[in-house]
């Protein structure tokens, strides 16, 4: 029976009619003609033809089946009745099913009984007779085999299903819903990883496994909501009210499928990590289009490998198998009441696809999370891989000799290595190195560290590797190499990812990580109980970070309706939570009025006390001078300077900044000015170069080495005393600022970096 199991698509409209003719042969003396001919009725297939008489043909029983129906005679007796029920005329003739039974009596035993089927028709007509077999077959064993419902499972897949609306479209319905939900949370995990919510998570002290926890269990609810209510109207129809189709589909759908496509999301999630309007339709129309493969593909082989490769393919083939069986068993047992097919539930793993993806949902979810936790840890994954198959490793990578850089960062090296997990640092970074899966080397051996009861500035352009640095001190990504480690109150010393778990650092990510529906009170608590704050401790503090932040005022407003400064005075207040050892701030007053900057500034300073380290990353050389006790410069992954800011502009402010506005003039005018102006400079002071023309070409700056000003009231006397003769209405003279400095610093190290390519 195995081999009439499988299923077919071909349905008698397939050959171009809606009923096929039966005819029934019975032996001469046979007694149980009259009976026979109400079994044979009960054979017809398809349309109208039960309700029509069938054709009976009389042999003699000595007769062979064979030499009876190549008999003329009998060709004529079969025409005759089919013209005689319409089945034949002029122009066509429809294929003719004929039976025969050696007993028609249904008590008869199976041993004293030999049945036969046979095809007739025209080669005119194109078409497959075999499944005019498969179906006839299935009707005889119907009605003279046995009824056992284990038994008769397969028979019942001989009269196949034609398509999705045999199933009824409530079914339809539930699984292109199934399929459009997961589809709908990939946003989620990809906007906590864009707008840095998660990282925010993270350093509050939330593990990675919390989190994900909490996501899945928020999305499952959801999921399994909706899937729960749909299921339930199906439930309504009395075809599709059996426990079956809860034990064998819906539940293993709602614990494991559900499962199972919310791990694929996540996973996707943390493949593209971006959002993307190609990723998103991209992923709908792949849910989407499973539905109608999961119903569409007939190759065994195909589904089984399809089921093993694609997890969202799972339950709906799952589900699908188990409509299918109780569909064919109803139509079997010509029952519209699934709730009265007998052996269902007793027969569950009969149809062998419902096995195979019941099999296949545990092992995908624990294939899914091992891919979860394996972009969780990219680099330590990709490290491994590499190392047993090339038995190359990327932290194998040498760091060069800082030869080229400057004396300060090198001091600063060699104070923290000297003496590792010295007594007046909080924060120490050594020998970091953070090398990408795709190659990029973005932190080379950067060494420094963040002292009790100072404000450590980290400066860089775009792509120098202070946000990569930041993230690896706050426990986002993990080191390739080296250590990254934070001095807690208790005396013990932990990585950035330990510090970050058990709160031991703030921070304060750059674009503010809120929720727009929370207010500021409930924000703060909720962090607090990520913090592991107990209730008394959470409201103390919350009402003192409050006040102290000037937030009192706006507690009970939703953060969507604070002002730019209120919301990073919330993020700060945030990062306070639970005392820690290091507060990092990325870029502290982005995008904040001159009101707000100054008072955030000024509440940063109050954050530092002789147990506590702050270290903040900006682009503003302004809020270093405001606020930075010491300043650290990185350029291409490297950090090339260490100090004070004065420090800085002492060792490289080795020149003078002096600055001319030209009167305007026609441009000849000007072109000519410029020319007498750089000579009479130029004679002035000595060794002095312009740096550039800006605003047209109206203003003119040039560097004044120190030397060659021998006194600085003498070089301003003599600016005083030719500025009408050289045509200038504006000139100052002032030392060197940060910024020159750090503009300075890098173009020197890159130049460097270009005649020793080896140490980049």
């Amino acid at each position: 029976m195995d081999a009439m199991s499988k299923k077919s698509k071909i349905r008698a409209t397939d050959f171009g009619f809606t009923e096929l003719a039966t005819a029934c042969v019975f032996d001469l003396n046979q007694t149980d003609i009259a009976g026979g001919s109400d079994i044979c009725r009960a054979l017809a297939l398809g349309g109208d033809a039960q309700k029509k008489k069938p054709i009976v043909l009389v042999k003699p029983k000595s007769q062979s089946l064979n030499d009876f129906m190549a008999q003329s005679s009998t060709t004529e007796a079969l025409r005759a009745g089919m013209k005689r029920n319409n089945w034949l005329d002029s122009k066509s003739m429809i294929p003719c099913v004929i039976y025969y039974a050696s007993s028609w009596l249904l008590n008869a035993t199976g041993s004293n009984r030999s049945i036969s089927i046979g095809v007739y028709y025209e080669e005119s007509v194109r078409v497959l007779p075999v499944h005019i077999f498969r179906r006839g077959i299935a009707k005889l064993f119907g009605q003279f085999l046995s009824t056992e419902p284990g038994e008769s499972t397969a028979l019942s897949y001989l009269n196949p299903l034609g398509g999705f609306f045999d199933f009824g479209m409530g079914v339809v319905y539930m699984f292109f819903l199934f399929n459009l939900i997961p589809a709908s949370y990939l946003t989620d995990p990809i906007e906590d990883i864009s707008s840095r919510v998660r990282a925010y998570l993270l350093s509050t002290g939330m593990g990675r496994f919390s989190y994900w926890i909490n996501t899945f269990a928020l999305h499952w609810l959801q999921y399994a909501t909706f899937f729960s209510a749909a299921f339930g109207l199906l439930m309504l129809s009395a075809a599709h009210r059996s426990a079956y189709l809860i034990l064998g589909g819906f539940l293993p759908a709602l614990i494991f499928g559900i499962t199972s496509n919310l791990l694929t999301i996540y996973t996707i999630a943390l493949i593209s990590k971006r959002k993307s309007m190609v990723v998103t339709v991209c992923c709908n129309a792949v849910f989407i289009s499973l539905v109608m493969v999961s119903y569409a593909v007939r190759n065994v082989t195909a589904l089984r490998v399809m089921i093993s490769i694609l997890p969202p393919l799972t339950p709906l083939r799952l589900m699908c198998c188990c409509v299918e069986y109780v569909v064919y068993k109803a139509q079997y047992y010509k029952k519209k009441d699934a709730s009265a097919l007998p052996g269902l539930v007793r027969n569950i793993w009969k149809y062998s696809d419902v096995f195979y993806s019941t099999l296949a949902l545990p092992l995908h979810i624990i294939l899914l999370c091992c891919a979860i936790c394996m972009l969780e840890n990219q680099t330590v994954t990709i490290e491994n891989i590499r190392n047993f198959f090339c038995k190359k490793s990327l932290t194998k990578r040498p760091v060069k000799a800082d030869s080229d850089i400057e004396e300060g960062a090198k001091k600063e090296a060699e104070r923290v290595l000297a003496a590792p997990r010295g007594s007046k640092n909080v924060l120490e970074v050594r020998q970091l190195q953070k090398i990408y899966p795709n190659g990029v080397h973005a932190v080379r051996g950067v060494t420094f560290g963040a002292m009790a009861g100072e404000i450590f500035g980290l400066l860089g352009a775009n792509g120098a590797g202070k946000s990569t640095s930041m993230s690896v001190i706050v426990g986002e990504e993990v080191a390739t190499e080296g250590v990254c480690e934070v001095h807690v109150q208790d005396g013990a010393w932990l990585s950035g990812r330990e510090g970050a778990t058990v709160g031991a650092i703030g921070y304060c990510p750059q674009h503010n990580p809120l929720f727009n529906c929370i207010t500021v009170a409930e924000h703060i608590r909720f962090y607090a109980d990520i913090r592991g704050l107990d209730s008394t401790e959470a409201e103390r503090q919350t009402t003192r970070l409050m006040q102290s932040l000037g937030l009192s005022q706006h507690s009970d407003k939703q953060a969507g309706q604070l002002s730019g400064g209120n919301k990073r005075r919330l993020c700060l207040a945030i990062a306070l939570l639970g005392d820690p050892a290091l507060i990092v701030i990325d870029e502290a007053s982005t995008g904040v009025d001159p009101e707000n900057k100054r008072f955030i500034w000024g509440a940063i300073r109050r954050m530092v006390h002789k147990q506590r380290s702050v270290m903040v990353t900006t682009h503003s050389m302004e809020e270093v001078e405001a606020l930075c006790s010491r300043v650290g410069i990185m350029n291409k992954g490297r950090m090339i300077s260490v100090g004070t800011v004065q420090q800085l502009r002492s060792r490289h402010g080795d020149a003078y900044t002096l600055e001319l506005l030209l009167a305007p003039e026609t441009e000849s005018v000007v072109r000519q000015k410029k020319l007498v102006i750089k000579k009479a400079v130029s004679e002035q002071f000595k060794g002095a170069q312009t740096q550039e023309d800006l605003g047209l070409g109206l203003v003119m700056q040039f560097s004044v080495p120190k030397s060659a000003v021998r006194s600085l009231s003498g070089a301003l006397k003599w600016l005083a005393a030719n500025q009408g003769r050289l045509g200038v209405s504006y000139w100052a003279l002032y030392q060197m600022s940060l910024d020159q400095v750090f503009v300075k610093l890098v173009t020197m190290f890159s130049r460097s970096a270009r005649k020793h390519p080896e140490k980049a």
